[in-house]
């Protein structure tokens, strides 16, 4: 891999993902990420967008930082979505899942 690649990707990746998280440890935790394709990346970017959308109540930054497997392909955050949702228009969300949709167990 040309290091110059690997620079671009670090350069890139910073402005790609939100602001606030520390990109020295999505690295640390999923070195991958450097090797990354544009498009692969811009696909990882969108799903911690689309993460900080579906959940806006959690700190996606964090997640980010602790879970940075969640911007690897292999992850498809975007399908996982789908699915939550399904489960929820379908009214089949799993009690522990109802707590990041802000109801929390027993909601009406």
């Amino acid at each position: 891999m040309d290091p110059k690649h690997v620079v671009a990707r670090l350069v890139a990746l910073r402005s790609q993902l939100p602001p606030d998280v520390d990109v020295r440890k999505v690295i640390e935790g999923n070195p991958g990420v450097l090797l990354l394709d544009e498009v692969a990346a811009a696909a990882a970017a969108a799903a911690a967008k689309e993460l900080q959308t579906e959940f806006p109540a959690v700190n996606v930054c964090r997640l980010l930082e602790v879970e940075p497997y969640l911007l690897s392909a292999d992850c498809d955050v975007p399908r996982r979505l789908r699915r939550l949702r399904r489960f929820a228009v379908e009214d089949r969300m799993p009690a522990s899942l109802q707590t990041f949709y802000g109801g929390g167990v027993g909601r009406a």
